[in-house]
């Protein structure tokens, strides 16, 4: 299936071998689509099937019926589409591995720097990376020091505190060996059906190991923070933590600590200056 998007930007996630599915990936759309289409015309494309689209958006954001119609309306779910054609597109998953494979004709390619670090060797004139300076080891062609944020300010506010512990353990990106000995467990490892109220049923995340020992920017040790939840980091991590290896997860738990704020995500934010300097230059 061939994409043909006149929008100014098309948000999106890379697609290839395997699907994100239900993932912090989705909510950065969602976040940064409603603080961008105030300035831009703006679309989504979710490559992938999703189902419970709109019970999603229902449970995480506090919008009324027309906010949600309009971002419904203004998504485009198609599976790994063969072509995409727009005049911007904005991958929020950063998985330059897959987008440089990807068949895309666009204007300008904008990505959140993530995952592996072959996007920092990229040359590519039209493409654009945005990241934090602090966690990476070099400054890749066209970058834009960036750090991402939370759309906190529209989250549903929880009425409950529940007493399990949440392990979010899919395969595309945490591993255990083995669940620690604790009560009262809530294992999410299915990354497509949704876990409504999730905050509301937790009074804990045990935060595990990804296999690269790189957690470039956690969404859900931000909303832990929000939501009052305590996080347990497995002792895996506590160790590459210790040494060093996980900038990324380094800085956002120094930003959750001293800085929380600068993690809200607000309608003034820095990213629409920064995309107007580079679709509309």
């Amino acid at each position: 299936m061939i994409i043909n998007d006149n929008s100014e930007i098309l948000l999106t996630t890379s697609w290839g071998n395997f699907t994100h599915g239900i993932s912090g990936h989705l909510f950065e759309i969602i976040d940064y689509y409603l603080i961008l289409k105030n300035h831009f015309d703006v679309k989504i494309l979710i490559p992938e099937n999703m189902m419970f689209f709109e019970d999603i958006i229902r449970d995480k954001y506090n919008l009324d019926n027309i906010e949600i119609k309009e971002i419904i309306d203004n998504t485009i779910f198609e599976e790994k589409p063969t072509l995409v054609k727009s005049n911007n597109i904005f991958f929020v998953d950063g998985a330059w591995d897959n987008i440089e494979k990807l068949n895309i004709i666009a204007k300008n390619i904008i990505c959140f720097a993530c995952g592996t670090l072959s996007i920092l060797d990229h040359n590519k004139d039209n493409t654009h990376i945005l990241l934090d300076y602090r966690v990476y080891p070099k400054i890749p062609k066209n970058a834009v020091n960036y750090k991402k944020k939370l759309l906190l300010g529209r989250y549903r506010k929880i009425s409950n505190t529940g007493e399990k512990t949440l392990i979010y353990a899919t395969g595309n990106c945490r591993k255990l060996e083995q669940y620690p000995n604790i009560p009262n467990l809530l294992v999410i490892e299915d990354k497509s059906k949704p876990v409504l109220n999730l905050f509301d049923k937790i009074s804990a995340y045990y935060y595990t190991p990804t296999p690269r020992h790189s957690d470039c920017s956690s969404r859900l040790l931000v909303e832990c923070k929000y939501y009052k939840k305590k996080v347990i980091l497995d002792n895996e991590v506590q160790k590459y933590l210790d040494d060093g290896d996980d900038r990324g997860l380094f800085y956002r738990l120094q930003d959750i600590e001293n800085n929380f704020e600068s993690l809200f995500l607000t309608y003034d934010d820095e990213i629409i200056n920064i995309i107007k300097d580079i679709i509309w230059k």
